[in-house]
Order: structure tokens, then C-alpha cells, then sequence
């Protein structure tokens, strides 16, 4: 594969590389990360459901181990991905338990995105994120 420009992969090409569950799917998606002259950018969809998969019922990783995981694909010099954005969302992940990847993503995003606070019906996501507060009553 000839390769000069910057492509995407999807969630199952990036966890074949976490997993190594298929030895030959996780060498195909080792080649591919390999070409030369290809950088790859990472859907932050696809960062969300690599961790939703590794940290659900049938995986079971922690947050912790998931998120570790996830960071050394990440870190690979050819990939790009939204680094200020995880960072924030990774750090609010691991820190409130009892928020899902989901709504801290939304938090840091809306931040990030300068259209803050989130509003929501959710008391636990306000009462554990700045960024979050309960739609107020009519």
C-alpha cells in the first residue's frame, strides 16, 4: 500500500491493535499503521467506542488500564487525534467514577467548544462537573 496523504481507520482496525485478539487482523492493522509516508487521524468516535468496548461487560477492563491502553496507540508518532480535548476528558473520566466516557466527553467538548455550561437533566453529571449544570426549572 502506497500511502502519501492523511486516512482515518475504524474502531475494530484500532482495537485489533489493543487487543491483538486476531493475530491476523492485528497484523494487517500493524501494516497499515506501518506504511510509510501514511499518518492517520483518529475520529474522537472512535476514541469513545474503544473505550466504551474495553471497559464494558465483556471486556472489563478498569478505567484506568482501558485509558493506558488506548494512550499508547495514540502516542504512535503518525497518529493524530485531539490531544487537549482527551486529556481533559481522560483526566475527568478517571477522576469521577461514576460519570461515563459519554458525558465527560460532552462536558470538555461543549468547554472546549466554547458553547458551556452543558445543560442537563442528569444530577449526577451536574453535580460532578463545572461544566454541567440541571436545566432550571420553568
Amino acid at each position: 500500500m502506497a500511502c502519501r496523504k492523511t486516512i482515518s481507520v475504524d474502531t475494530n482496525v484500532f482495537l485489533r491493535l489493543i487487543l491483538r485478539d486476531n493475530e491476523n487482523m492485528y497484523e494487517r492493522a500493524k501494516y497499515l499503521i506501518n506504511t510509510p509516508r501514511c499518518y492517520f487521524t483518529v475520529i474522537d468516535q472512535v476514541v469513545l467506542e474503544c473505550i466504551f468496548v474495553l471497559t464494558g461487560e465483556k471486556m472489563g477492563m478498569s478505567r484506568e488500564l482501558a485509558v493506558e491502553a488506548v494512550m499508547a496507540v495514540l502516542d504512535e508518532p503518525r497518529i493524530e487525534y485531539n490531544e487537549p480535548l482527551f486529556e481533559k476528558v481522560f483526566a475527568m473520566f478517571l477522576a469521577h467514577p461514576k460519570l461515563s466516557l459519554n458525558d465527560c466527553y460532552l462536558v470538555v467538548k461543549a468547554e472546549s467548544d466554547e458553547v458551556a455550561p452543558l445543560y442537563t437533566f442528569d444530577k449526577k453529571l451536574a453535580g460532578q462537573a463545572e461544566g454541567a449544570q440541571l436545566v432550571p426549572a420553568a
